[in-house]
């Protein structure tokens, strides 16, 4: 499933170049995928016993006039073919594409207590100073977390936790004295 996503979104990619509209193809991928969000729009969609035209209509009313005829056919191919998993998964590989093509990128911030705007503001000015990016900050929080928070941004973690800062200190005493 992983390939056909990946085949989809390249697609997707190239549609929206095609057309100079990356931008507008952003928001209308984000619509969708936050209509499927909703509590049972995948199920519906994925659901062996709704016939194809019956998902044409549900598409069409959620969609119709708010996404461009590339999407809507993306859609519409999904269903076709009986890849309605596809169409999540596929969705998000699209905007990470537009995302990293238009420079911005996400970073999940996780912290064992609530951080404030300030603190996610300056985290997320660091981050792009360093990657040279606009950086977009996606707070949550975790109380597992003994206490500090660790960052996942363009597949690197950075772990300011206080949990990995005793288990460091512990690795330093075992080998003999602090550094």
């Amino acid at each position: 499933m992983a390939q056909l996503k990946d085949r989809y979104a390249s697609a997707l990619f190239d549609l929206s170049m095609e057309s100079g509209r990356p931008e507008k193809h952003m928001e209308q991928a984000l619509l969708v995928q936050r209509a499927l969000e909703v509590d049972g729009c995948e199920e519906f969609l994925a659901h062996p016993h709704i016939t194809n035209e019956e998902k044409y209509e549900f598409l069409q009313k959620l969609f119709a006039g708010k996404i461009s005829d590339d999407l809507m056919g993306f859609l519409y191919l999904a269903v076709d073919k009986s890849r309605e998993q596809t169409i999540a998964p596929a969705l998000a590989s699209f905007i990470d594409m537009l995302s990293l093509h238009s420079g911005k990128v996400t970073a999940s911030v996780v912290s064992a207590t609530a951080l404030s705007q300030k603190q996610l503001s300056d985290i997320g000015k660091l981050l792009s100073q360093k990657l040279d990016k606009q950086v977009e900050i996606e707070a949550q929080v975790d109380p597992a977390l003994i206490g500090g928070f660790y960052i996942h941004v363009e597949g690197r973690l950075i772990d300011r936790t206080v949990r990995t800062q005793l288990n460091n200190m512990k690795d330093r005493l075992k080998r003999g004295g602090a550094e």
